[in-house]
């Protein structure tokens, strides 16, 4: 979960000197890692899929930092106009903490922010954009047998290839979508963000097991500049996943995992 800024407000010296100090007890390392894009959420100009917040490469001139917690797992990402706190999971012991402990965790980091850039530095500070993302690793094989994307997913219409007369067996497939937010009930005039969909075949780095990796994410305008109006968007936009993520998903897989009605 994080925000975007919607002019440049951190630098090396900020990140470096006066706010990793304060959070350094629990995020020890340093990395650098490419700049994300700047987000834009417009209506009615043709949009392309999002970056999610977990990118990996080589050093660009802009960087972004990562501070990671001893095991990795937890991580504060920043650039210039980036603030972001993300889980992830490195090994297949590693659970994930919940909502709850990340939704304190950006809350506190956050405030520290606010400390190291000062209250005179912080009132030119403006949130352009809150984002929430889940990214949900689905065996690609559920009782010793290979399934498609069309098992795990609504919106993918099933592949017969008893009817097919001339394509070769279907491997794996990807799904992009994106939906128009209208105001958490639905009911606003005007758009007010998107969610986006993201699915497709890959391959989990701790156990090289394949998976499909089926991404949810949240963007949208805060309704004013707060901490508390961006915890309220993280804590709507993360309710519109979790409910988004039973509409998405077959039955079928309803029943594997045990999801109750």
């Amino acid at each position: 979960m994080g925000v975007q800024f919607s002019t440049p407000v951190l630098n090396d010296v900020t990140v470096l000197t006066e706010f990793w100090p304060l959070v350094r007890e629990d995020f020890p390392r340093l990395e650098k890692q490419p700049a994300i894009p700047p987000a834009t959420e417009d209506f009615g100009v043709a949009q392309t899929a999002p970056s999610f917040q977990i990118q990996f490469g080589t050093e660009g001139p802009s960087p972004r930092y990562w501070l990671l917690s001893e095991t990795g797992t937890e991580l504060i990402q920043l650039q210039q106009d980036r603030f972001l706190i993300n889980w992830r999971q490195l090994q297949p012991t590693d659970e994930y903490p919940r909502y709850a402990h990340l939704r304190e965790r950006f809350l506190r980091e956050y405030g520290l922010l606010r400390t190291a850039l000062g209250e005179a530095r912080w009132q030119t500070v403006n949130v352009d954009l809150c984002e929430i993302s889940y990214i949900n690793h689905i065996p690609a094989e559920l009782d010793g047998s290979t399934i498609q994307l069309s098992d795990v997913l609504t919106a993918v219409q099933p592949f017969s290839q008893e009817e097919a007369t001339v394509l070769p067996q279907l491997e794996d497939s990807n799904l992009q979508a994106r939906f128009v937010l209208r105001g958490w009930d639905g009911r606003s005039a005007a758009p007010t963000g998107r969610m986006y969909l993201g699915a497709g075949h890959a391959v989990r780095g701790a156990t090289q097991e394949n998976i499909y990796a089926l991404n949810l994410l949240v963007r949208g305008r805060p309704s004013g500049q707060t901490i508390e109006d961006a915890i309220d968007f993280f804590d709507e936009a993360r309710m519109l996943i979790v409910r988004g993520f039973r509409e998405l998903t077959t039955e079928g897989m309803h029943q594997f995992w045990g999801a109750r009605p």
